[in-house]
């Protein structure tokens, strides 16, 4: 379902300036609304740094409270009968380049980055060649979002401001943030093998249970070389060996997927090897997971069981 500021995004993209004069007329900035007037609207094309100050605060601003538009090309006048501001249409010469240009600066003006951010060009039919741009900016889940530039602040939007956010308010958006969490399940197959040495896959079905999407995302075992190399003496020393499994495809909230560790798993099955494991302890695997935007993760997984002696 459409929020506020979504719905408010879609008037203007129907109505187009007929919607943005309505909300001129109202004569109010809101928490979902802020008007700026371009710095230089009738020259330069490229946004100005004061410009980018703004674009950077707002995209922080409406991020980290409940979204908002940015609609550049409105500036302010003297009402003469009250004596107060107010807004009033102040068109942007070259609309689309100067929309081009925040679609170019978005990535390095703001972090982390929102996504759904949304710029766009509406024509003045009083003006031509002339126009506003409207900047959309969602409500995000990966709250708190820092605005860069010279600023490098938080910002949240309270009442017709962006205000700068405390430390409470910021650690606060950090507990909020929706994570991804990796939850694996080790499985073996045996693929061939002889009396003395039998051959496995190893697999690793990871599921995420958190609330966040899991990019990037790894899967490391740590297991007693012994169990690979098919030595004793290899037991005795405690050396370990790496194996390693990870994908760039991303894990929704609730989604699984099935991993292999490349090559063959070869568990010796000598009778000495087995004895020993028996009588000095079955080793466990050491299962360590990462993803980012997820906590590091670590565990023991117990080695008698996974295969199928």
């Amino acid at each position: 379902m459409a929020n506020a500021a979504e719905l408010l995004f879609q008037a203007i993209q129907t109505e187009g300036e007929k919607e943005i004069n309505r909300l001129i007329a109202a004569n109010e900035e809101t928490p979902l609304l802020d008007f700026k007037e371009k710095s230089d609207a009738e020259g330069t094309v490229a946004p100005s740094r004061d410009d980018l100050t703004n674009y950077c605060k707002a995209l922080s601003g409406f991020a980290n409270a409940t979204g908002g538009l940015l609609i550049w090309g409105v500036g302010e006048t003297k009402d003469p009968a009250s004596g107060k501001k107010r807004p009033v249409a102040a068109p942007i010469s070259s609309p689309a380049a100067f929309r081009q240009s925040l679609d170019h600066n978005l990535p390095t003006s703001v972090s982390r980055a929102v996504q759904g951010v949304q710029n766009v060009m509406v024509p003045a039919s009083s003006s031509p060649g002339k126009g506003f741009v409207v900047t959309y900016v969602p409500e995000s889940e990966e709250a708190p979002h820092r605005a860069e530039g010279r600023e490098k602040r938080y910002y949240r939007r309270v009442g017709s401001n962006f205000m700068q956010m405390e430390h409470y308010e910021i650690e606060d958006l950090f507990g909020r943030r929706q994570r991804p969490k990796l939850e694996v399940t080790l499985s073996s197959k045996r693929t061939s093998g002889q009396s003395q040495l039998q051959e496995y896959v190893l697999f690793a079905k990871v599921t995420n249970v958190g609330r966040g999407m899991a990019r990037f995302y790894k899967v490391t075992l740590e297991v007693p070389a012994a169990v690979l190399q098919h030595d004793k003496k290899q037991h005795d020393s405690g050396s370990k060996i790496y194996l390693h499994v990870a994908t760039t495809l991303p894990l929704f909230a609730g989604d699984s997927c099935e991993l292999s560790f490349s090559g063959g798993i070869q568990f010796h099955m000598c009778t000495s090897l087995i004895w020993d494991f028996e009588h000095r302890g079955w080793p466990n695997l050491i299962l360590e997971t990462f993803a980012d935007g997820a906590q590091h993760e670590r565990s023991e997984v117990p080695f008698k069981g996974l295969q199928e002696f």
